[in-house]
């Protein structure tokens, strides 16, 4: 199950750039800075990562 951060931030660039690829991703120039691949993570992967509701997945248990 994957891990949620909070503030991708506190990633390393190298999680960054794994979890970049791992949502084909373009990476940025290699002398781009970490900030660089945080907006990218949280532009990309942050916003694929939060589609779902939680009371979509209590309705499914519930029989509703």
């Amino acid at each position: 199950m994957p891990v949620f951060v909070e503030d991708p931030a506190h990633l390393s660039k190298e999680r960054l750039k794994s979890e970049l690829i791992a949502h084909n991703v373009d990476l940025p120039p290699p002398e781009s800075k970490k900030r660089a691949y945080v907006e990218l993570y949280l532009k990309h992967v942050r916003t694929n990562s939060i589609d779902f509701s939680s009371d979509e997945e209590e309705d499914h248990l519930d029989g509703s």
